[in-house]
């Protein structure tokens, strides 16, 4: 009599028929696929509440609002990567805007109307994706440029700035486990 253990299951193979062994191996085999499947579900339920804790305690923090929510969920409709990618851009985009306006009160003749561009731009990449604190950073900023203040268009450009770092260094775990839920979700199979 030979019998083996797979997975936890005796086989006795001398009274199994080639085409009845088969049969009992491929249903062992759907079963560790549907324990598989059922395992990856549930870590990538775990990921995704971990992000929706790690969103809900930014905006506990005040650092974001509701939209940051809305733009997470937004994903379902326009696929995995969505809110990733939409992050990243902001980031970037925010990191740019910000450096022009440095350029722009480095000039000996500020142009105010320049700045009231990039400033606007800020701000509405800012109130879009949540980013609540750079956004009333930005009004600051625009109420210097409406007094034609170079100094206190600089203040709040410090004040910008760190709050674009504040958030930036909270949002690197944000980016880090979307990535991964980013991963598990285009591992399904």
């Amino acid at each position: 009599m030979v019998t083996f253990t797979f997975y936890g299951q005796v086989m006795d193979c001398e009274e199994m028929d080639d085409e009845s062994l088969n049969q009992q191996l491929s249903e062992i085999y759907k079963s560790l696929e549907n324990e598989v499947y059922i395992s990856q579900k549930m870590d990538k339920s775990a990921l995704k509440q971990q992000q929706f804790d790690r969103i809900k305690s930014l905006e506990d923090e005040g650092l974001v609002d509701f939209y940051f929510r809305l733009s997470y969920s937004m994903k379902e409709d326009h696929g995995p990567s969505f809110f990733l990618d939409l992050v990243l851009n902001f980031l970037h985009d925010a990191r740019t805007v910000m450096q022009h306006m440095a350029t722009a009160l480095e000039s000996p003749v500020v142009n105010f109307d320049v700045l009231n561009g990039h400033c606007i731009k800020l701000k509405g990449g800012s109130s879009c994706i949540g980013a609540c604190k750079i956004a009333k950073e930005c009004y600051v900023f625009i109420r210097a440029i409406d007094n034609k203040s170079k100094d206190g268009c600089l203040q709040a450009l410090r004040n910008i700035k760190r709050e674009y770092h504040d958030l930036q260094s909270k949002l690197e775990g944000v980016i880090q486990l979307e990535k991964e839920i980013v991963t598990a979700e285009s591992s399904k199979s």
